[in-house]
């Protein structure tokens, strides 16, 4: 027997042999993946000879890409807005060659660019289930969609643009949401507007008089459906929010008027803006409904040649030098960690995108190089360590936003674990912004130094136990339940078993997307109860997900009912395992028909257990 290594999805079409045919038993392999750079996997095995010999050698796993050709210097820029979006297995990445609208997905290989139109700035849209791709030209604004082949173009705005500034559109339950600067003679205005099936309906944001204005308008929506913009106006940088139509305060990021190419993001409760000043790129961040924590210089370039800042969850893209460079996050020092570059020559408008499974990380990177037409887009994914959703940092001053109740903090030592939060019994805290369709992994470390063992309790949604030996950081990792954050939010109470006091060093949620499918059950931690979720996202304008969980194998019957009790869509009938399950609706009934605007219900039965939860359908 010899021991063999396969990569699945690689272009590798025969099993390697490690072993070289000796006599090999029992392989045991370790994948580790680093910050940056091609992840290794260490492979161990008993080998058979006189004596017997125990066997290890080191795989490294090529990063995974591939490379179009455009005739446009800016194909996957500006940063304004998403065009790469990682989805299971893949990756979706629009880009523009002259005056052609491209489209390109990569999954176990790069399928071949699809023209979508005429025009430019595309940028990619994912909206109730479905795949848009988004993009404008001198006429107007146009969609299409991914589903079973691509759409006909569908006009989202048809209005003369006499200025074709790249616009950014997003989407919720209002509809389209369009963020552009317009230009009037020497006035420029920069307006947020609204589509909807009835209308567009715009505001004005801010406006100017000027020859020129270089920088395009960016924008991100946050979990709520609230949007987030930025803009430049005489080299500062401003920032405000809109509830619909209603918009919030102004911020003002940065007045130092040479300030351009901002770039927004909102992610795990987190506004991240990032923005090019005088060839460095900056970065400001805050917690949604409060005020902004400083700017730091994120490129930290010498001779100041970065540009084309690129924001997306925790990490930050520009190009230096022409090459493709990069910050993320990291949790260990509640810091960013060290500056990332990636092989490229003469690079521009990099992308980023992140598609995280419990098993996996997978950091996707597009960029434009070239000196000259005809230019490159590289399109490269690597195997990355996990990127966390929230860290909470603390132990400080302030307590944190997510902080319901503590007595007070202590400052043990400069590390970023040595610093706590106390209470004579108990803290609480409620995070916010969880999603029901994505799965949840909470790391909670503790730290002390009085000599003696501690023991902490969770209760609330998360439950366990742990002793905290003094001067030990000590980390309690486990699954959050799906059911403790149907709401959206977690509660989380650390109570003080034994010590002085209940404490805690730092809160890190990982968010996963689900690897099961619709109808497979999902055990993760172990924790089943007969239960139905809220579908998310509710109101929907067309797919979307119902969870439940039951405790034991049973006759299962989901089904969705209209307000007069009709039956209207049977999504499950038949006997399932105890476990979790995640099911999609589209929106149509049993005969393959929309369904109508309106409220419906969804009813769960499973054994003598049942439940029933409103769902509400917009078009």
């Amino acid at each position: 027997p010899s021991i063999y290594y396969f990569k699945v999805g690689s272009e590798q079409r025969e099993p390697e042999n490690l072993s070289e045919d000796i006599d090999a038993y029992c392989p045991y392999s370790v994948y580790y993946a680093p910050p940056l750079g091609n992840p290794n996997l260490f492979v161990v095995w008993i080998q058979r000879d006189v004596p017997y010999k125990i066997k290890m050698i080191k795989k490294v796993v090529s990063s995974s890409g591939g490379k179009m050709a455009s005739s446009s210097r800016d194909a996957t820029g500006p940063g304004n807005a998403e065009r790469l979006s990682a989805v299971s297995g893949g990756v979706y990445l629009a880009f523009t060659s002259g005056s052609d609208v491209m489209y390109a997905e990569y999954g176990d290989t790069l399928y071949e660019p699809v023209r979508l139109g005429g025009g430019e700035y595309p940028l990619i849209l994912l909206s109730g289930g479905n795949t848009n791709i988004v993009w404008q030209d001198s006429c107007g604004i146009y969609s299409s969609v991914v589903s079973d082949g691509w759409s006909e173009p569908d006009t989202i705005l048809t209005e003369d643009i006499t200025y074709n500034m790249p616009l950014v559109v997003a989407s919720s339950n209002h509809g389209y949401h369009i963020g552009r600067v317009v230009r009037s003679g020497n006035l420029w205005r920069i307006k947020h507007g609204i589509k909807r099936n009835n209308g567009f309906t715009e505001s004005l944001i801010d406006s100017l008089y000027a020859d020129s204005i270089t920088s395009p308008v960016s924008m991100s929506r946050d979990r709520i459906g609230n949007m987030h913009i930025v803009w430049e106006k005489n080299g500062n940088i401003y920032c405000t929010s809109f509830a619909g139509m209603v918009c919030g305060v102004y911020d003002t990021l940065s007045n130092t008027g040479l300030s351009k190419n901002p770039s927004i993001d909102v992610y795990g409760g987190r506004v991240r803006v990032v923005w090019e000043d005088d060839g460095e790129v900056m970065f400001n961040s805050k917690w949604l409904g409060y005020s902004g924590e400083g700017t730091v210089n994120i490129s930290e370039t010498p001779d100041g040649v970065s540009r084309d800042p690129y924001v997306r969850g925790n990490a930050v893209m520009w190009s230096e030098k022409g090459i493709t460079s990069s910050r993320v996050f990291d949790p260990d020092v509640m810091d960013w960690g060290d500056i990332l570059q990636f092989p490229s020559q003469d690079a521009r408008y990099p992308q980023v995108a992140f598609y995280q499974t419990p098993h996996s990380t997978d950091m996707w990177l597009a960029w434009t190089e070239g000196e000259s037409a005809p230019y490159d887009v590289i399109l490269k994914s690597y195997k990355v360590v996990r990127v966390p959703y929230i860290c909470l940092d603390l132990g400080k001053e302030e307590p944190s936003v997510f902080t319901i109740g503590r007595g007070g903090y202590v400052e043990y030592g400069e590390e970023a674990y040595e610093s706590v939060d106390t209470d004579p019994t108990s803290l609480v805290y409620r995070i916010m912004g969880l999603d029901p369709g994505k799965r949840y992994r909470i790391s909670i470390t503790y730290y002390q130094e009085s000599g003696e063992d501690w023991e902490m309790g969770l209760s609330g949604d998360v439950q366990a136990n742990t002793v905290i030996p003094s001067n030990i950081p000590t980390t309690e990792t486990q699954w959050i339940p799906e059911l403790g954050y149907l709401d959206g939010a977690l509660t989380l109470c650390i109570v003080k078993n034994v010590g002085d006091y209940a404490i805690c060093s730092g809160i890190i949620i990982y968010e996963f997307e689900e690897e099961g499918d619709d109808g497979g059950a999902q055990t993760a931690g172990g924790y089943r109860i007969f239960g139905l979720s809220q579908n998310y996202p509710n109101p929907t304008r067309g797919e979307t997900v119902i969870r439940y969980s039951i405790p034991r194998r049973s006759n299962v019957s989901l089904k969705i009912y209209d307000i007069c009790g009709r039956l209207i869509k049977t999504l499950v009938d038949g006997r399932r395992n105890a476990g979790y399950y995640r099911v999609r609706w589209d929106g149509k009934d049993n005969g393959g028909r929309n369904v109508a605007t309106g409220v419906y219900f969804t009813r769960l039965e499973a054994g003598e257990n049942s439940a029933s939860r409103k769902l509400v359908i917009l078009k």
